[in-house]
């Protein structure tokens, strides 16, 4: 019986491990404000869907489908505030669709984008995430 428990946890461990493999965290590199609006750039490489979560000066990449998608880049501004005025998505590069699935103002001060690469293969995908005032 133990021997089946121990077997099991190990089992469990390991499919933990697995789910949350793919999920990256990553800290804004901070940079000079230009004149307006407030920026993070963003910059990932996916192969299938992938979602960014945003919070703050910080974002987690998870893979939804295909290889590991990873980071490239990520600079901000400033950390992205909970209740951002006018927040928007700008989508400036990639060959998929880039969405904003939660937007912080009503989701605790968390932005999710989606990203969903249609074609085989990577695709690197640019966008940035816009808001006015200060953060």
């Amino acid at each position: 019986m133990r021997r089946h428990l121990f077997a099991i946890s190990i089992v469990l461990l390991a499919f933990g491990h697995s789910l949350s493999a793919n999920a990256v965290s990553r800290r804004a590199v901070m940079v000079a404000p230009g004149r307006g609006d407030h920026r993070c750039t963003l910059q990932v490489n996916v192969d299938g869907a992938a979602e960014v979560e945003i919070w703050g000066d910080t974002a987690e990449l998870r893979t939804l489908s295909g290889q590991d998608a990873f980071w490239r880049r990520f600079e901000c501004t400033a950390p992205v505030p909970h209740r951002a005025a006018d927040l928007r998505l700008v989508s400036i590069s990639g060959r998929g669709a880039v969405s904003l699935l939660r937007d912080p103002r009503t989701s605790h001060g968390s932005a999710v984008v989606r990203v969903d690469d249609p074609k085989p293969g990577r695709g690197v995908y640019t966008f940035d995430l816009v808001w006015r005032g200060s953060p």
